[in-house]
């Protein structure tokens, strides 16, 4: 009972959004501007305060990150080589590896991993962030612009990933935790105050998009690909982190937060960006939609598994 009183108001959060824009309250503008809060200063903030005020990672954590983020390359893989396998559409293609891996362990994967183990997984729960905006989103990116013919250099597209706001806080966060220095108290206040808004903002947009997820003028996508993205990103993107850092060595409190960060379901802002490079829109919007339903389950049972 206890890992379902923790898990359950993240998801209570996300409807409350979804309830708004159902009743619309919350109009497509409002969503777009919250979103661009929780983009532009929410998100970058939390990371800020997060990896600001960790330690700097021992020798087993630093080998945990990098344990983590080889099993989290598995399923854009593994989605790889499915897509290439089964001959799906070249737009099916490009984006399956971004539907399959970059989970939305902002909004939701941070803030549940300290609700479960606590303060002392912040630091490590903003450097799983870091890994999954900087390396996966960045991975993943590249095969969705390469493959929408809107950029075929895989440097340059890799590169595009880099300039974000989430990548500005992960690097401002990560100096100030290896160079112990602090921000005067005014402004470390006020990131503080951004840090906390981020996670309901979040939430509540991710809620809202859900509830209006469907495309306009969108072909609906055939059910194998959906199906099989939503599976890679729930069961074996979990599996894959759970044997990488466990050969890591890394301590199992560590280990727990790495495998609830890589449970969590399809991020909000793959619908958006295989949308905008006019990819698998109908498809990713129900990858987004189906993770996180079907997630409320099985990240529940796996966190109750890891964290118990």
């Amino acid at each position: 009972m206890s890992i379902i009183q923790k898990v359950l108001p993240f998801f209570l959060v996300m409807l409350a959004g979804a309830a708004l824009a159902r009743g619309r309250v919350l109009d497509a503008g409002g969503v777009t501007g919250l979103s661009r809060y929780v983009y532009w200063l929410g998100f970058p903030a939390l990371l800020i305060h997060s990896l600001g005020a960790a330690t700097p990672p021992s020798p087993s954590i630093a080998l945990g990150l990098v344990g983590y983020a080889a099993g989290a390359l598995c399923p854009l893989l593994l989605a790889a080589g499915l897509g290439r396998a089964m001959r799906w559409p070249p737009g099916v293609r490009a984006a399956l590896p971004m539907c399959a891996g970059l989970g939305n362990t902002g909004f939701l994967g941070l803030p549940l991993v300290v609700s479960l183990l606590g303060a002392r997984a912040q630091g490590w729960a903003g450097a799983l962030v870091a890994i999954d905006w900087v390396v996966l989103a960045s991975v993943s990116g590249a095969s969705l612009h390469r493959g929408s013919g809107e950029d075929r250099s895989t440097l340059r597209a890799l590169g595009r990933g880099l300039f974000t706001p989430i990548v500005a806080g992960a690097v401002i966060g990560t100096a100030q935790m290896l160079g112990g220095w602090r921000w005067p108290v005014p402004v470390e206040a006020a990131i503080s105050t951004l840090s906390a808004s981020a996670t309901a903002a979040g939430l509540v947009a991710l809620g809202a998009v859900l509830a209006a997820r469907r495309v306009a003028g969108q072909p609906r996508e055939a059910a194998a690909p959906v199906w099989s993205a939503v599976a890679i990103k729930l069961l074996a993107g979990p599996a894959c982190v759970g044997l990488t850092v466990t050969l890591s060595g890394a301590p199992a409190a560590f280990r727990a937060a790495a495998v609830v960060m890589a449970a969590c379901p399809t991020a909000v802002t793959v619908f958006i960006q295989a949308r905008t490079a006019g990819v698998f829109g109908e498809g990713s919007a129900r990858v987004v939609a189906l993770s996180t339903l079907l997630s409320a389950l099985t990240l529940t049972l796996i966190a109750a598994l890891v964290a118990g």
